[in-house]
């Protein structure tokens, strides 16, 4: 069954610095999700079988006639009955019964104690802001947190006959167009919506390989790829397919590769001014002790992990894992090294999305160039262990930064 996604804006910063490409893991399985690169007589086709998803737009127009007795507006084709457009002090004005019966506005509220009115916009439209705060006897609009929103010269609202009315002119900071034409107020929105079509499951490969279509007129999307707790990359993908024709609209198609850890691969979808959607794929091993430990480029040069010998450890709820190495390279400031426990959570984390979660942060002291540690795991699930250096990364007025030299994955049963 096909899964219909209503998105929220998504904002991400990349929080871990140094975090280069991981070396390892020479499996030589090709992934059984990856699909061949299609040819030139495939990349136009309808659907192919490697798609995973489907972006796309449903635009809305309302007109309304200007005039206190207009009180019938044109929505999509179908004639709605609103409260008429009113003009004041050279500034045009609908009232919030008539922008909740647009169907842009998820919610609209008056507080008559506080003479507020709320209007909260439907996540769909992407907007600047899903939620703002009018204050009557005062010009500009208040953010959900009680703090003005600078910078915007908005005129104060206004009730009459029992209604409510906002400014025009605040419509684009919810995500609506407002223009007039021959007499005629015209507001535009669309909504964008990312319909899941094929959600990934498992791999035995050390790659997935997937495609998705999206509409010509949106900015081609990106897979990002979960750097651990709160941080992403990815890139773009490369273009496989364009002008494909297909309920109504017209596609590009975009293709993916990314490599996968062992064990659960935490994914998101992330579309400009579409939003985001999370899902994971898992990567099957059957001889988890020919996994090796990953190490970033700075990593292989400064250390050594004897134990665990695998980049994939099962263990039983309960049970400790032995970290012990050493240091390739001496220095001053190399005492200690940072263990982040980090452990996989399909339904929320911090940022309320699947995806890793902190739940532990440990020293690990470095005496006489080596290192001997135990991190315990008494709860079963998907562990990510991250192994960051001594801070001797000089930084420009600031303490000395570290960087991340390896990873390993923990399945506890």
């Amino acid at each position: 069954m096909k899964k219909l996604v209503g998105i929220m804006i998504f904002s991400a910063a990349l929080v871990l610095s140094g975090t280069n490409a991981l070396a390892g893991d020479p499996s030589p399985h090709v992934s059984s999700l990856a699909a061949p690169a299609p040819s030139d007589e495939t990349t136009n086709r309808l659907e192919s079988e490697s798609d995973i998803a489907k972006i796309y737009l449903i635009k809305h127009r309302m007109t309304m006639e200007l005039g206190s007795d207009k009180t019938k507006a044109n929505l999509d084709g179908v004639e709605v009955q609103v409260d008429p457009a009113s003009l004041r002090d050279g500034h045009m004005y609908i009232s919030l019964r008539t922008l909740k019966l647009s169907g842009a506005a998820a919610s609209v509220g008056w507080d008559a104690r506080k003479q507020e009115a709320a209007v909260t916009m439907k996540p769909e439209l992407s907007p600047s802001w899903q939620e703002l705060i009018f204050r009557a006897g005062s010009s500009g609009v208040i953010r959900p947190n009680g703090k003005p929103l600078e910078g915007a010269a908005i005129p104060e609202l206004f009730l009459s006959e029992g209604r409510v009315y906002i400014p025009v002119k605040s419509l684009p900071l919810l995500g609506i167009a407002a223009t007039t034409d021959q007499g005629r107020l015209v507001l535009e929105w669309s909504e964008k919506f990312i319909e899941v079509t094929k959600p990934l499951q498992e791999t035995e490969g050390t790659q997935a390989t997937f495609s998705i279509l999206y509409q010509q007129e949106m900015y081609t999307p990106q897979i990002l790829t979960s750097y651990g707790s709160g941080a992403w990359g990815g890139g773009t993908g490369r273009q496989t397919g364009s002008g494909i024709a297909l309920d109504g609209r017209i596609y590009n198609r975009m293709e993916y590769t990314v490599e996968l850890r062992p064990g659960v691969n935490p994914l998101r979808l992330y579309a400009v001014s579409a939003g985001t959607v999370d899902f994971s794929v898992t990567r099957t091993v059957e001889h988890s002790e020919q996994i090796p430990v990953s190490f970033t480029e700075q990593g292989s040069e400064y250390v050594e992990l004897l134990l665990p010998e695998s980049g994939y450890v099962k263990l039983n709820a309960g049970e400790e894992l032995t970290l012990a190495g050493g240091l390739k390279k001496a220095g001053s400031g190399l005492d200690e090294l940072t263990i982040i426990q980090q452990r996989y959570e399909s339904k929320r984390n911090d940022s309320g999305k699947p995806g890793y979660k902190t739940i532990n942060t440990a020293a690990l002291p470095i005496s006489d160039g080596e290192f001997n540690g135990k991190i315990s795991f008494p709860e079963p699930g998907d562990y990510l262990l991250q192994v960051y250096s001594p801070r001797y990364i000089p930084m420009p007025e600031s303490e000395p930064a570290s960087i991340l030299w390896a990873e390993l994955v923990v399945k506890v049963e």
